[in-house]
């Protein structure tokens, strides 16, 4: 692992507070810093991978109903009315 620095500007009050709770958790600054790095870039991969499963779900539903593959209200009652009788009936 080569290091790298990494310089920006923050507020005199949030860098001491942020040393100040760094130190009392016993643990160095640039540390926490790395582990939020980690975190943020996870939490964007998430982002990235549901943002990619919304456009294609989509994608799926507008060709089903272009090929007619729907159903109105009354099919979907009828349906679901199957659907808990089988579960009532699995539950006895």
């Amino acid at each position: 692992m080569s290091d790298a620095t990494f310089t920006f500007r923050v507020d005199d009050d949030l860098k001491r507070a942020f040393v100040e709770s760094a130190k009392a958790a016993d643990r160095p600054a640039a540390q926490i810093l790395r582990a939020a790095m980690r975190q943020f870039i996870a939490e964007q991969d998430a982002v990235a991978v549901a943002a990619g499963w919304l456009p294609a779900k989509l994608r799926r539903a507008r060709a089903d109903v272009a090929a007619g593959r729907i159903y109105d209200h009354d099919d979907m009652k009828a349906r679901f009315a199957r659907y808990r009788a089988a579960a009532r009936a699995a539950a006895i």
